[in-house]
């Protein structure tokens, strides 16, 4: 469901490895959070993976998937840009 796009996109600063990532539907959202899971294991983490896949299955709306990810990006210490849009 690449469709689920949100209405502004993130830009995430992350870190270990050092990378810029463009994140602006929920499949890649979901996608970042899956290959980080194991160095990020705290509970805003699986909150936002969560959140993601209910928003995929057409429980849950991107609007939510969004700020639980921005959410958990934080908690972990990386910079996400959101001046593109409201959380």
């Amino acid at each position: 469901m690449d469709t689920l796009s949100f209405r502004m996109p993130l830009v995430i600063f992350a870190r270990r490895p050092s990378q810029v990532v463009l994140i602006s539907t929920v499949a890649q959202g979901l996608a970042f959070l899956v290959n980080r899971a194991q160095q990020e294991d705290n509970f805003h983490w699986r909150a936002a993976l969560e959140s993601c896949r209910i928003a995929q299955i057409g429980r849950g709306t991107t609007t939510a998937a969004r700020s639980t990810l921005v959410a958990a990006i934080r908690k972990a210490g990386m910079w996400v840009d959101v001046k593109l849009g409201a959380v």
